[in-house]
């Protein structure tokens, strides 16, 4: 469980950076429209984590590695990728006119991608299913909303690259985690 949630966490905190970088296009917009954006995060989101566990179901017991090796190695991968994102990469910082609905969708299609890979990662340690796309719906959906909410009050927070930053640390922190799951 203790894996499900420091991924969760991670996810979490990646999308506090998604959504605080475009909280300022929601300024004048009414809180049923930031409910909206963040239901539709979540709920991508767990649609895809919903065909991680799928496919972890179907490809189980099946490979050549054990599980929790094949789990430890996902969440190291996602750890490392998240910290050399933020040192090298610009594209942190874009933002896209997500008010449109098609820009939306696209982006919660593109953030949910992150979302199946740290599925796949718990999806091989943690057997409940339900319990754990639960779990990554409410994190999801309350961490794009505080995201939102906080950007749109801007303080001396100039990137979000701190929060990837956060998600790299649980997601390590998840990774070793697994080293439960080998006794």
């Amino acid at each position: 469980m203790i894996t499900l949630l420091l991924t969760a966490l991670a996810l979490g905190f990646l999308q506090i950076a998604i959504s605080y970088r475009h909280a300022m296009l929601f300024v004048k917009h009414k809180v049923w429209r930031l409910l909206l954006v963040s239901f539709s995060f979540a709920l991508i989101g767990t649609l895809m984590s919903w065909i991680a566990f799928l496919f972890v179901n179907a490809i189980r017991g099946t490979m050549i590695i054990n599980d929790v090796y094949a789990a430890m190695f996902t969440l190291f991968f996602l750890a490392f990728k998240s910290y050399f994102n933020t040192r090298r990469s610009k594209s942190v910082e874009n933002i896209f006119d997500i008010t449109s609905v098609k820009v939306l969708l696209y982006l919660s299609f593109a953030s949910s991608f992150e979302v199946f890979l740290a599925t796949l990662g718990i999806a091989f340690v943690e057997q409940r299913m339900n319990t754990a796309l639960i779990i990554i719906f409410c994190f999801l959906f309350f961490f794009s909303l505080f995201g939102l909410f906080a950007g749109k009050r801007p303080t001396h927070l100039k990137s979000i690259r701190v929060f990837i930053l956060f998600a790299s640390f649980c997601y390590l922190l998840a990774a070793i985690s697994t080293i439960y799951f080998l006794f």
